[in-house]
């Protein structure tokens, strides 16, 4: 008999335990590929939010401030931008587009950003993809208001669908909402797995309407303020010298800030904290590798008449201890391979919830040439720590010989 055939049949005489095993491992697998696939993951959709953007321009603040309010929608402007000082820097010669942000109202806890056609023009993401229209078109006029695609199947909001804006960001209460002005769904976004797809956009005019109490259909607003707005250079080389002009703006307290690079700095931040979790998952995965050591090795003693009784069939002290590896080689593979695909099916799972309420876009749950790479090493590992048993099994048959009454 091959010993291939005496470790099945050995693991199948003791398949609570070795269930029990692998499933061990299993987990802790699945939750090293798991949280390293969301991290990889989070991590790409969160640079993706927006690109081909120069410069971010707010008030003097908080560079990842200004960021996240003006980009991620979270927190809030200290002060506003006056127009004019707006108008100014649009009209600089090295500025080639700008995209005007006014924030400050929300529609059942989701966002309203106030901006121009620009914003469906210029803003990009995920490289170069610009934004679309699953259905309908940019708004027009002030009552009109395009949604994100998470907004839109989330409120079950549909085309011609009415709506009122609530002040403030939180949802408030009843007295807080903008009742004087009813808001019609123009457009539905399509997806871009960023924070676009969690917020309702509507016209400068708009923003300036449901502030006025007064308001009446055909009333002109001239712009006061805004919170921030983007800007796109005429050239890259131009970026820092538009920075630098911007921070220097005599009329108002401005800063300008690159994207990209507030961008790593904040996600260093929020790095210490995955590295940490990492940590955590290679513990588990250490813990559980010893799980399997421990469970080989608590038995040898237990089968040390089934060693005596192979020795007197002819099998070797070698033998046995390559019994013992092998063993402990094939429970090591069999839980890899359970471990993806229990990771796989997990992320298939959960991947349209990380989607609709992170933006995190699973858009991969098996990358072959990493999982192969953690193979080697996973199983180089089995090996060394399969030896402790397998050593111990080996002086075992050699002290017991053929003696079978132990």
């Amino acid at each position: 008999m091959s010993l291939i055939s005496i470790n099945i049949k050995s693991i199948l005489n003791r398949r609570f335990t070795v269930i029990l095993t692998i499933l061990s491992l299993a987990i802790s697998v699945a939750l090293f590929f798991g949280i390293t696939d969301i991290n990889n993951s989070a991590r790409k959709s969160f640079t993706d939010s927006i690109s081909k953007t120069d410069l971010i321009v707010g008030e003097k603040t908080g560079p990842i401030n200004l960021l996240l309010y003006s980009v991620f929608h979270m927190g809030s402007a200290i002060n506003n931008i006056k127009y004019s000082a707006y108008q100014d820097i649009k009209r600089n010669p090295q500025v080639a587009w700008t995209i005007p942000i006014s924030l400050g109202d929300s529609y059942k806890n989701h966002r309203v950003v106030a901006t121009d056609k620009n914003f469906f023009k210029h803003y990009h993401f995920q490289s170069d993809k610009k934004l679309s229209f699953s259905k309908g078109r940019e708004f027009s006029k002030i009552g009109e208001v395009v949604i994100g695609a998470s907004v839109a199947k989330k409120l079950k909001l549909k085309i011609g669908d009415k709506l009122n804006v609530t002040h403030g960001i939180t949802g408030g209460l009843e007295e807080q909402v903008h009742d004087h002005l009813n808001f019609t769904v123009v457009g539905i976004l399509n997806t871009t797995a960023t924070p676009v797809d969690r917020a309702l956009y509507l016209s400068l005019q708009s923003m300036e309407a449901i502030h006025d109490p007064e308001y009446t259909e055909g009333k002109v607003y001239e712009i006061d303020q805004i919170t921030s707005f983007l800007v796109g250079a005429k050239s890259r080389l131009f970026t820092l010298f538009l920075q630098r002009s911007i921070s220097q703006y005599k009329n108002a307290p401005l800063m300008a800030v690159i994207p990209g690079v507030v961008l790593n700095n904040l996600w260093s931040i929020i790095g210490q904290a995955q590295t940490a979790l990492t940590i955590v998952t290679y513990t588990i995965l250490i813990i559980s590798f010893f799980t399997l050591v421990i469970g080989i090795y608590n038995q040898l003693n237990e089968r040390r008449r089934e060693m005596a009784i192979f020795r007197s069939q002819g099998m070797s002290g070698i033998s046995i201890l390559f019994l013992l590896l092998s063993e402990s080689i094939i429970m090591a593979a069999t839980s890899f391979v359970c471990g993806v695909l229990l990771k796989i099916i997990s992320l298939n799972l959960i991947k349209g919830h990380l989607f609709e309420n992170f933006s995190i876009n699973m858009t991969q749950t098996f990358n072959f040439s990493y999982t192969s790479k953690i193979f080697v090493v996973y199983m180089f590992v089995a090996f060394l720590m399969g030896l402790i048993p397998a050593v111990k099994a080996y002086r075992n048959s050699v002290r017991d010989g053929l003696n079978i009454n132990i």
